[in-house]
């Protein structure tokens, strides 16, 4: 099985281990199949800093346990200057500019690894793609929210 390479937003961190909460619940099913189909997940300092800010108890064991087993990277990617420069001159409302800025080191992990970002965003990627410049940048990354199914898991031995 091919191993993928997620960038899971901080949100996923704050969100999961909230008793009751059905967000809570896709955090769990979405950290056990990256865990168990023994994918990476991946961090830039920016990244790292926010987990860290806003990670629950049940985020926390997570990483620890994916570190443990090193399916964890922390890297810093050159700036995609490409898309910097698209995001520069497009022609989004100033609001929407700066959503896709608080949220470009995800962009730019993602472009440099499996295009797979894990985020409760929704707004991000229908910003990306209402602009001619940044469509491109978005046409290929798998947005993952609510959907577990999206990432596979390894076979079980019989």
């Amino acid at each position: 099985m091919q191993v993928n390479h997620y960038v899971i937003d901080a949100c996923f961190a704050l969100a999961a281990g909230r008793t009751g909460s059905p967000r809570a619940l896709l955090c769990a099913q979405l950290y056990s199949r990256i865990y168990d189909g023994r994918h990476k997940c991946v961090f830039n300092k920016a990244l790292l800093i926010e987990w860290q800010e806003h990670a629950t108890q049940e985020s926390k064991f997570w990483l620890k346990r994916m570190k443990n087993r090193r399916l964890d990277i922390v890297n810093e990617v050159p700036p995609n200057e490409r898309l910097r420069k698209a995001l520069r001159i497009s022609k989004l409302r100033v609001p929407e500019k700066e959503g896709i800025k608080k949220d470009l080191h995800l962009l730019e992990l993602a472009l440099s690894y499996d295009k797979l970002i894990v985020s409760f965003e929704h707004k991000l990627p229908i910003y990306l793609k209402n602009d001619a410049l940044l469509h491109g940048f978005c046409r290929d990354i798998t947005w993952i929210e609510d959907e577990p199914d999206k990432i596979p898991v390894a076979k079980s031995k019989p």
